[in-house]
């Protein structure tokens, strides 16, 4: 029988009450032989990457420890766990933070320090489902073969391949009356050294085991009635999709949702495991299935946004005539390792968004843009907006309705978009008008 892969984010796992209904979703699930991921508690990776970043040799830790550490005491005597479950994992942030150990590298001892929160959270919640009767066992996932190649940061590692094999293999030794209840978003290289997937990556993680498992299906758990017209923070209105497919899920989170991570889909669609996003509060709402085809319900399926991305307008001349200009341009971006969101070029001129938080990366990219053009201009507090959709291409007058529903509110498109296989529009706008962007596009085309 095909197992189900169960993984549930950072809220879900976030206090007692959430962990006790994490089992009961658990319990009910038995017969379909559970996996369960789990992400660090809500807040606590964040605790950690501020931490790691705040060492020193010198900096007294016992404060930062005692935080984390009360944190996740206070739901596990709730629980009615044992404190000295998680005491290793103490002691070793403890040593990590005061540079005990040399040996590690800056970006190795982030990625270990990070590591900790799904530690602690995969063993708390196992051991609250063997507390309330649900045999279960915690895992770290690179203990079960999950393995990424060795790159020097090790923030964000790609996946060998052969992790799907070593999985399978693990897992063909386990009892299969107990749940596994695994890590995400870690892993570790060929050296031993503890990586990560990137954040936010637990997704990811439950569709490479669902994919090295031949999964029925995977369940994502969140604090979301599954995914959204919109993001109902900005349009109270927003309903939730029945249906939508691998690539319409893909774009979505590419270009800013935040119910799955980037990478998650692609395991999944390459075995045709379909998808559930589902809401541990509300779990008699059916989510949205994500699924290899559907059929298209109007033009548009989502819309979604990117705040603070940065623009980039590089203008020459010497463009006319001469595609090797442009490809220097994308070079140079590629070579500082900037991924490019929207890029319209016309005939003199280059402009590109990208992600805002690349830091020195841009800098020093400009720099290399000016050593050979010298129209380089750099617009920060932009925003982007893109409507996600299959039937974006078959539908007259979509680009047409959405810039009007824009103007309509004076706010003026200083770009525009659209996505390969034509299932993406994105407009570039001033930052400060996104939410009026957003809820007069969701009337335009949803209400």
């Amino acid at each position: 029988m095909s197992r189900i892969i169960q993984k549930f984010g950072g809220t879900s796992v976030g206090s007692a009450g959430s962990i006790r209904t994490v089992v009961d979703i658990i319990r009910e699930s038995l017969d379909q032989q559970p996996v369960v991921i789990v992400s660090a508690m809500n807040g606590v990776t964040d605790q950690l990457i501020k931490a790691a970043k705040e060492a020193t040799p010198c900096l007294n830790v016992p404060l930062t420890i005692d935080t984390i550490a009360d944190r996740h005491y206070k739901e596990m005597d709730d629980l009615g766990i044992p404190r000295s479950l998680i005491k290793q994992e103490l002691t070793e942030l403890e040593g990590l933070l005061a540079f005990t150990d040399e040996r590690i590298a800056v970006q190795g001892r982030s990625s270990a320090v990070q590591s900790l929160g799904e530690r602690m959270s995969s063993k708390i919640v196992a051991a609250a489902a063997q507390e309330l009767g649900v045999p279960a066992e915690a895992f770290n996932s690179y203990d079960l073969g999950l393995l990424t190649a060795s790159v020097p940061s090790l923030l964000e590692a790609d996946v060998l391949p052969s992790s799907y094999s070593a999985i399978a293999r693990a897992f063909a030794g386990l009892d299969p009356g107990v749940v596994p209840v695994v890590t995400g978003y870690i892993a570790r290289d060929g050296d031993g050294r503890v990586t990560l997937l990137g954040r936010g990556s637990s997704d990811y993680s439950a569709t490479i085991f669902g994919s090295a498992l031949g999964a029925s299906k995977v369940q994502i758990w969140t604090d979301a009635d599954g995914i959204m017209t919109a993001d109902p923070r900005l349009v109270p209105g927003a309903r939730s999709i029945g249906e939508i497919s691998y690539d319409e899920a893909a774009q979505l989170a590419y270009y800013g949702a935040k119910v799955m991570h980037p990478k998650a889909i692609e395991p999944a669609s390459k075995k045709g495991i379909p998808i559930q996003v589902l809401n541990t509060r509300n779990r008699s709402c059916p989510g949205t299935a994500i699924v290899r085809e559907t059929q298209p319900n109007g033009p548009i399926t989502s819309i979604t946004y990117k705040r603070a991305p940065l623009a980039v307008r590089i203008s020459s001349p010497e463009m006319v005539g001469a595609p090797d200009y442009k490809a220097r341009i994308f070079g140079v971006f590629g070579r500082h390792n900037i991924s490019i969101d929207m890029g319209p070029i016309s005939n003199t001129g280059v402009s590109v968004t990208f992600d805002g938080t690349h830091g020195k990366d841009i800098s020093a990219a400009i720099d290399d843009l000016k050593a050979f053009s010298h129209d380089v201009k750099l617009t920060e507090g932009m925003a982007s907006v893109t409507l996600v959709g299959q039937g974006i291409k078959d539908t007259p007058g979509t680009t047409a309705t959405a810039f009007e529903s824009v103007s309509k509110a004076g706010i003026n498109v200083a770009m525009v978009s659209q996505g390969l296989g034509e299932r993406c529009l994105s407009l570039a706008i001033e930052g400060k008008y996104l939410p009026l962007a957003v809820q007069n596009l969701h009337k335009a085309f949803f209400e």
